[in-house]
């Protein structure tokens, strides 16, 4: 989604293709989970974290490859969006993203 797709109103509201007002969890999922993360490795450093952690990472990012699959698919469904669409979100090629995501993917 392209960044004048989003209304930077403290609703998070963004507009669909359609131009019809959404809710958003843009920001909700930019604001501190990434900072967060981002702060493990020098917490790993500091001897903060230790093997259960690494262990939480690895199901966190089963999580969020799920959700970003089951999100695709639930854009996709109504037709809405095309793998162009999708693939420009994501920054890859309709053929990465369809090939990734796509019914055949699964």
């Amino acid at each position: 989604m392209a960044p004048s797709d989003y209304d930077d109103t403290p609703t998070n509201v963004r507009l669909s293709q359609g131009g019809k007002p959404k809710k958003s969890v843009h920001h909700t999922l930019t604001s501190g989970i990434p900072s967060m993360l981002r702060g493990v490795p020098r917490r790993a450093r500091l001897g903060e974290v230790d093997l259960p952690d690494l262990t939480d990472l690895r199901d966190l990012h089963a999580l969020i490859e799920t959700t970003l699959a089951d999100t695709i698919a639930e854009l996709r469904a109504d037709g809405t969006y095309s793998w162009a669409d999708i693939g420009r979100a994501l920054g890859v090629t309709r053929q990465s993203a369809q090939m990734t995501y796509g019914r055949e993917a699964k």
